[in-house]
């Protein structure tokens, strides 16, 4: 299921943003290497079970040369007192096209960066613990696309909060939707 949410910025309604979202499906997945960069994580109190879900989002902030990214989760859910994220190691020149725009006619293009890995295994780390609590299973980061020139850590950084967030919730109803983007936007 794939939702395009506009989301209003700023209070008066003037400046808006298309944000793409996926539930159970993902716009692409990055081809089956050998190569998957896995770290692990140990929890032996507060571990919350939640279901297997397969989430993704794509976003282009305004008003920021870095602010393209397109990140996907899957997470399956299993009776370890660990959490396994692997991330595929694999950008590709393979060029991208969507809806979502990047600065200046940037091109798109599927995988991830090298620099991008490290903010996404410490960003999924400093979420869980902010909400205290342990999460157990393993998240495989297979899917992803960034900007040439607009995308960053930060940008990524925000999309893989967007995604935590959204791994506790069931309903993606658009009210839920924009009020998780809106925090980090």
């Amino acid at each position: 299921m794939k939702k395009t949410i506009l989301v209003n910025l700023d209070n008066d309604g003037k400046i808006f943003k298309s944000f793409n979202f996926w539930a159970d499906e993902f716009p692409f997945e990055l081809p089956n290497i050998n190569s998957e960069i896995t770290k692990k994580i140990d929890f032996i109190k507060n571990i919350i079970k939640i279901a297997s879900k397969k989430i993704c989002i794509e976003f282009s902030l305004p008003k920021h040369l870095s602010n393209y990214a397109l990140l996907g989760i899957k997470y399956e859910n299993d009776n370890s007192n660990s959490l396994e994220i692997a991330i595929s190691d694999f950008a590709e020149n393979e060029k991208y096209d969507t809806d979502i725009t990047c600065l200046n006619k940037d091109h798109k293009y599927k995988g991830l960066l090298p620099e991008y890995r490290d903010t996404i295994y410490s960003t999924i780390n400093n979420v869980l613990i902010d909400l205290g609590m342990g999460l157990t299973g393993k998240i495989h980061i297979n899917v992803s696309a960034y900007c040439e020139l607009g995308s960053s850590i930060k940008s990524f950084e925000n999309a893989v909060k967007i995604l935590m967030d959204l791994l506790f919730v069931d309903n993606y109803d658009e009210e839920t939707l924009i009020k998780i983007l809106k925090k980090y936007i």
